[in-house]
């Protein structure tokens, strides 16, 4: 006997301090099994068909017979007998009593002896049956049986109190359903607006946040916002943003922000990001909820749950009684929310129910008394502060042995909260401002079974022509508008949240709304998919939440088209455009002509080390006044200057003209710098060459008097006539002309190559007339020259070609000059050169003595000027046979083509 009190006592223990059926069987079970010796005992539960009994519970059974077995309730059934008996059952040998049917599996498991005691919960309502087995014939003492009595009496009360557990969770469920579609409709009202850039960090002031969280504009821009936030909630909020921005997806947080009163208040906040029309990332957009009072109303909430539970477990199974008629209200503890919680309460429905309530009250208690049924009813009631709210009550029928009702056991749950909940939903969803739809989730039609006032003003229709249509029948209004992808686009939308039970968004869906006129308006929205969910998790419905991003969009489109028209600008101007931030002088913007004019490559124009690699190309001298110079255009100075830098590409010196000024922002701040440079280094090196060519003006004539002078002898020595001396010297002071012509083409940028400044120079003299057996030329064909190195180089070969032809091969009878030419590629930072070797042989004629070894204008001009102002590398001598020169001269590249001649 001890030993079975033992047994009851923990059995009691265990039932009170777990709310799982499942557990507290299998433990019923198992401690029974102890008791009685027989380690083998089951819970048989009578199915809703009422035909059949499950095996709900067992220990000392094989795994396939727990909860998967069903026994027919027949008339050969001892489980049967036993429950409609209301009286335990005993067999002690199978072999000796024909009275019931044994089921097979149990004759398997070697099953002998058994007690079947009917389990009953309260009202007499039967639950199943408790069942013992023994292998071996057993004689079950009297004290054994009315030890199972007592023990399936404790346990049908447990069995009722694990069912009102459930429903009430099922009820909780419910309520947080509701309390998700008020959230969803709030998320369309926000407290604070907000934008970053790309990478996420705030460059834009946001007044709404700041009058949200009291921050100035300094303490918000950045990562700033960070400190707005309650020290509990920052990492993990941060981390959250920063694992958004780089994976380009939606940010749905909560956590609590500073108030300007010091206080701390929950807030939702949502960002997504924007994406121009080429997929890439342009900024971040995103909102602030204040959902301070829904999170302390759910703290509240839970810890009210938690206190009811507590209340419920440690007492009765039900929080108050009533009498058969549901004239008095009896231990009325759990119902303290009502307006009066006295012990005994005869006329409770005049107390407690407001008058246009009763008649629906009543109504329901007398349906419930007439079918002895279960009671379950929401309606309103008057709460103890006086004003209305509302309760779910459930209340259980006990009958006696006569079948009648002795009283009823139930329980009331204040579910005001939650019919608030779902009655503010229905009035902000038809209040709110953005076009809102609640779909079925019957695809693939997706029928609207909802609809607001502001989608009905957005898409020109009324209730009737949308309401009951699916949504792709209401959506596109213009056929051709499914040529676009949109409705498509909207579908795999839909299923994939139906799917995933994710929300989804959809960035620019495209809608031809039809006017009045039968005209089409072209709009454009970024949907919000979402779905709601049921008690047992299912999608019971999907909000559509059509955001019309119309005048967003074509404001983008106007800005976008804007930029398209600078940067065109940009691109075609030969001078460079480009904007820093004032604030850490990082490059934001520069144009193809930076690349040019700096021969930095585009990648290094920007980041932070932008300013530090651009000003180590500025040459030293120059360096301190240019940085100078930014400090005055970020205090809101115009500057214009000049600077020299080291061009990266080629370490070619550069001359450059900035001009330089502040660009504001709506404040009137100095937000960025920007400035136009412009390459002066040919007008410098213009102004150089001029110089030269003034001072060696008064040479150049006379070597051009000397040149026409020996033209005329030569020319005269050899004619035959006056009119073939005419002719002759016409045609060689036109080969003259044409050297000087090729030098105002060099002037003008045109590309020279070699053997045309060559032959221009030696036809000037000449060389083509008469004398073709006298020049051999051995080189490249195309072998183009810098600009600034044309006009010297033409001076240096025009030099040579005079003297060549006053004293040299040219004018000896048995004179020849040889001209060869090769480009020595580049190597290393040496850009490629061209080898140039002038060899006159023949010069000296029997009897006569070598030409003099002197200066002159020509050989300073190779000597000294070329290795100055070309970098070229020169050798003159003057032979007893005649003159060589070499000179090896930088060029731009190497051979255009690469075909040569010899002639």
């Amino acid at each position: 006997m001890l030993k079975r009190q033992q047994v009851l006592a923990a059995f009691g223990e265990f039932a009170i301090n777990s709310d799982d059926l499942d557990a507290v069987l299998m433990e019923a079970c198992r401690l029974v099994g102890e008791a009685t010796g027989t380690g083998r005992a089951k819970v048989l539960e009578i199915q809703e068909s009422r035909q059949e009994l499950l095996v709900r519970a067992g220990v000392g059974w094989a795994p396939d017979v727990v909860g998967t077995v069903r026994l027919q309730m027949g008339e050969r059934s001892s489980e049967t007998y036993a429950i409609k008996a209301a009286t335990p059952v005993v067999t002690q040998d199978i072999a000796k009593d024909d009275r019931f049917d044994v089921p097979h599996f149990m004759k398997q498991a070697g099953v002998v002896a058994l007690v079947n005691v009917p389990i009953f919960v309260p009202g007499q309502r039967p639950y199943g049956v408790l069942q013992i087995d023994d292998t071996r014939p057993r004689e079950f003492g009297d004290d054994e049986i009315e030890f199972l009595r007592t023990y399936a009496m404790i346990l049908g009360p447990v069995i009722d109190r694990l069912h009102l557990v459930k429903e009430r969770a099922r009820d909780r469920e419910r309520m947080r359903a509701g309390e998700a579609r008020h959230s969803l409709l709030i998320g369309s009202w926000a407290q604070a607006e907000w934008e970053t850039d790309a990478d996420g960090i705030v460059i834009a002031d946001s007044p709404s946040w700041r009058a949200y969280t009291g921050q100035t504009v300094k303490e918000w821009l950045g990562y700033g916002w960070l400190d707005a936030i309650h020290p509990h909630d920052r990492g993990h909020a941060e981390k959250q943003w920063r694992e958004a921005i780089a994976a380009h997806r939606l940010v749905n947080a909560e956590f609590r922000l500073h108030a300007p009163d010091g206080s701390w208040r929950w807030t939702n906040v949502r960002a997504a990001p924007v994406l121009d029309t080429e997929g890439s990332l342009v900024k971040w957009v995103g909102m602030n909820i204040d959902i301070d009072a829904r999170m302390r109303a759910e703290a509240a909430l839970g810890k009210s749950e938690a206190q009811f539970r507590a209340l419920a477990t440690v007492g009765s199974s039900s929080v108050y009684r009533m009498s058969p008629d549901w004239s008095e209200m009896h231990n009325l503890e759990g119902a303290a929310f009502l307006a009066d919680t006295e012990v005994a309460t005869v006329g409770w429905i005049d107390r407690y129910i407001p008058p246009d309530e009763r008649p629906l009250v009543r109504e329901a208690i007398n349906r419930a008394i007439a079918a002895k049924d279960v009671f379950e009813l929401e309606h309103r009631v008057l709460l103890a502060d006086g004003t209305v709210g509302w309760t779910f009550s459930r209340a259980i029928p006990l009958l006696d042995d006569a079948g009648e009702i002795s009283e009823w056991f139930g329980a009331a749950t204040d579910i005001t909260a939650r019919v608030k909940a779902d009655q503010s939903f229905t009035r902000l969803f038809q209040a709110s401002p953005v076009p809102f739809l609640v779909l079925k989730p019957d695809a693939p039609h997706f029928t609207i079974s909802e609809v607001n006032d502001a989608y009905l003003s957005a898409t020109m229709r009324t209730r009737g022509e949308v309401v009951g249509r699916g949504i792709f029948e209401a959506y596109p209004d213009n056929p051709d508008e499914l040529a676009t992808g949109g409705v498509s686009t909207l579908r795999a939308s839909l299923e994939h949240v139906l799917a995933s039970r994710q929300p989804d968004t959809l960035p620019n869906l495209q809608y031809d709304v039809m006017r009045p006129d039968g005209t089409y308006e072209r709009r454009f929205w970024n949907p919000v998919n979402s779905a709601i969910l049921d008690d047992n998790g299912e999608v019971e419905a999907i909000i559509h939440n059509a955001n019309d991003v119309t005048e967003a969009r074509l404001a983008e489109v106007a800005l976008r088209d804007s930029q398209e028209r600078f940067l065109r600008f940009s691109d075609a101007s030969t001078d460079v455009l480009w904007i820093r931030n004032a604030a850490t002088l990082r490059m934001e913007f520069a144009s193809p002509a930076f690349d040019r004019i700096y021969g930095i490559p585009g990648p290094e124009r920007g980041g932070d080390d932008s300013l530090r690699s651009w000003a180590r190309l500025i040459e030293p001298e120059n360096r301190k006044s240019v940085l100078a110079n930014f400090q005055r255009v970020r205090a809101g100075e115009r500057v214009d200057h000049e600077f020299q830098v080291k061009r990266a590409s080629d370490g070619a010196l550069r001359w450059i003209h900035n001009t330089d000024f502040p660009l504001r922002d709506g404040a009137g701040d100095v937000r960025w710098v920007a400035g136009l440079g412009a390459d002066i280094t040919d007008e410098k090196e213009t102004a150089d060459r001029q110089g030269v060519l003034v001072a060696e003006l008064q040479h150049r004539t006379r070597n051009l008097i000397a040149v026409v002078r020996s033209l005329s002898d030569r020319t005269l020595g050899n004619a035959a006539s006056l009119e073939d001396f005419g002719q002759r010297f016409r045609m060689r002071l036109a080969a003259l002309s044409r050297v000087q012509g090729l030098l105002s083409h060099v002037a003008i940028g045109e590309r020279v190559t070699f053997k045309e400044l060559l032959c221009s120079e030696l036809d000037a003299h000449g060389a083509s007339n008469g004398m073709a057996h006298k020049v051999t030329l051995d080189g490249p064909v195309d072998v183009p020259l810098r600009s600034a190195t044309v006009q010297t180089f033409a001076l240096a070969l025009h030099e040579l070609a005079t003297n060549a032809a006053k004293y040299g091969a040219l004018e000896a009878p048995n004179g020849h000059l040889f001209v060869s030419w090769h480009v020595e590629p580049a190597a290393g930072s040496d850009p490629p050169r061209l080898h140039v070797e002038w060899r006159e042989t023949g010069v000296s004629m029997p009897g006569v003595a070598a030409p003099a070894r002197g200066g002159g204008y020509g050989r300073e001009l190779i000597e000294r000027a070329l290795p100055y102002q070309l970098k070229a590398k020169t050798t003159y001598e003057m032979g007893s046979d005649g003159v060589r020169c070499t000179i090896a001269v930088p060029i731009a590249g190497g051979i255009n083509g690469g075909a040569s001649s010899r002639e």
